[in-house]
């Protein structure tokens, strides 16, 4: 199939303003363009015939100023109703036309000529078309006036963006139709959009190529617009948030693989795509949070049987996912502005709230299943501790949490026999639930979770169920362990954002605990761990190693847990 009928379909399959209103700055910049206004920078504001901004080279190489008006969706075809409307193309070209756009950081910028545009992803109704070209005429008498339709956007993207970076082999033309088809279809695992986003980074150019660098990475963010489009379309956002969190964590990683996150042009061009990530997710939980703190707000009942196994893994699931965008959210104040320490006081009082309405809606959030579930468990206690106040309030809150998941544990063993399963492989699991029989490959026999869940414990002098835990776990044979990175034959952090961490781990097992709370404190407080130098946290986006932790289920380094707790307990 000839690439430009794939660009077609899909620029013609756009329904919404604002997805077309996302995609045509991205086209201007990988040709070369200065854009100055977007609808997303005026979100709220007039435009004045003006949704799009920029300074670049007309066809004939004059630098000119550009005036878009874009329409989109119902609007995406020129007709006598999407001409005459009330805030229709009449008139916003006319404003567009009438009403100065002002931009003092461009010299000259008012100096340079200007081209008023008409950006659609449709066509022009032939029985229109006449009038059309009459107000035309009589509006810009000058000839400065461009229509760009859906043959020329698919034209343009085909050339600029995708046949450049996207799709400019046979294989991964397959690969974008795969997933223009599959991406949102159930059990798809993504496979082709992983391929596809490991061949872009692959071509990724040098930072002084600089037009064909830019055009990259505007073509990264365009295929997170891509994939984001497509699923709201069809009201399924969970798997382009899954896409989008590998397509932000494997360009990271490729940027820490090529030494390039000290590189400023670099590290620019990644911000736009944390932005990207950052908005998609307040998206996401726009739409799910408030009816996920509802009682059981997310159970799903019409799963049945599978709901045993279903809800905990969807609630922790999403709690990390949340913990990952709340951090994130501290970095973002209308997604770039710093927050001053009174805003910030005031986020995490509200983060702090949901959170705890969260945990008590939702009981699953208190049943971990398996043994990765320590992740979410321990970046909610994380953030808890991290935050500049803590209640009391907070702190019961978060003391039941880690008491309520080491009872869980302990009714689990008790009625089922089982432990969390050490493996995130969830067949075992599932089949053990279903025929409350251990299957052969389910593993049990050791936990990293419980050791978690104890220090903490200790941590927040719960004396009492420590003593309690203790004796019921010493009638056990689980083997208790902690799982350190080996720092000295591995650069953790790169691979902490390509995969699950297994081998690059050194286990410590068989690890004793003494009948009380108080002398384990006494153990651990001359325990130091080699702390990690983050280039992540360097280059300002420390909060992205939890979405590493979350996404790829790989354990939370003790000497950052211990930091963690060291400067809580130093504020108090």
């Amino acid at each position: 199939m000839d690439n430009r009928i794939v660009i077609r379909e899909y620029l013609e399959s756009l329904t919404e303003d604002q997805e077309l209103d996302a995609i045509l700055p991205l086209l201007l910049i990988a040709k070369g363009f200065r854009v100055l206004a977007t609808p997303a920078r005026s979100k709220g504001q007039s435009q004045y015939g003006k949704d799009i901004v920029a300074i670049g080279t007309d066809q004939n190489g004059i630098l000119s100023r550009f005036y878009c008006e874009v329409k989109g969706g119902r609007s995406r075809h020129v007709d006598s109703q999407t001409f005459y409307n009330n805030d229709g193309i009449r008139m916003s070209l006319l404003e567009a036309k009438d009403t100065p756009f002002r931009h003092a950081g461009v010299p000259a910028f008012e100096k340079l000529p200007i081209k008023y545009v008409l950006a659609h992803n449709g066509d022009i109704k032939e029985n229109f078309r006449q009038t059309f070209d009459g107000f035309i005429a009589d509006t810009f008498p000058d000839g400065n006036f461009e229509r760009w339709d859906l043959d020329w956007l698919t034209y343009e993207f085909d050339r600029y963006l995708f046949n450049e970076h996207l799709i400019p082999n046979q294989i991964d033309s397959r690969l974008f139709r795969r997933v223009l088809l599959l991406i949102d279809t159930i059990d798809y695992n993504q496979v082709d959009f992983r391929q596809l986003v490991t061949n872009l980074l692959a071509r990724l150019p040098d930072p002084q190529q600089k037009r064909k660098f830019k055009s990259a990475w505007a073509t990264l963010v365009l295929l997170g617009q891509i994939v984001w489009s497509k699923c709201r379309q069809n009201e399924n956002l969970y798997p382009a948030i899954d896409a989008l969190n590998f397509l932000l964590l494997e360009t990271w990683a490729e940027i820490l693989r090529r030494k390039l996150d000290t590189t400023k042009i670099v590290t620019g061009e990644f911000n736009r795509l944390v932005k990207l990530h950052f908005t998609f997710l307040r998206a996401y939980f726009k739409k799910t949070s408030r009816a996920a703190a509802l009682p059981d707000g997310l159970f799903v009942e019409r799963s049945g049987p599978f709901e045993a196994i279903g809800y905990p893994l969807r609630s922790f699931e999403y709690l990390g996912l949340l913990i990952y965008y709340f951090q994130a959210s501290h970095w973002f104040s209308n997604v770039t502005e710093r927050r001053g320490s009174r805003r910030k006081a005031l986020l995490e009082n509200f983060h702090k709230r949901y959170l705890r309405q969260l945990l008590d809606s939702n009981s699953a959030c208190h049943r971990p299943l398996l043994d990765s579930h320590s992740i979410p468990i321990l970046a909610t206690a994380l953030y808890f501790l991290k935050c500049e106040h803590l209640s009391n309030l907070d702190r019961k809150a978060l003391s039941n949490y880690v008491i309520g998941n080491l009872d869980s544990i302990f009714i689990i063993k008790n009625v089922s026999d089982r432990f969390p399963s050490i493996s995130l492989n969830l067949n075992p699991l599932i089949e053990y639930v279903a025929t409350a029989n251990r299957p052969f490959n389910y593993s049990d026999e050791s936990s990293l979770l419980i050791p978690i869940l104890l220090d903490l414990m200790a941590s927040f002098n719960l004396d009492k169920h420590w003593s309690e835990g203790i004796e019921i776990l010493s009638k056990s044979e689980i083997d208790f362990q902690t799982a350190i990175p080996n720092i000295d034959e591995y650069d953790i952090e790169q691979r902490l954002f390509e995969n699950h961490l297994d081998e690059e781990f050194l286990v410590e097992s068989s690890i004793e605990y003494p009948e009380t709370a108080q002398e384990y404190r006494e153990l651990i407080k001359n325990r130091t761990y080699s702390p990690i130098s983050y280039r992540s946290d360097t280059a300002g986006f420390p909060f992205l190693r939890t979405l590493a932790h979350v996404y790829y289920k790989s354990e939370f380094f003790p000497a950052d847990v211990r930091a963690a707790l060291s400067q809580y307990f130093a504020r108090q």
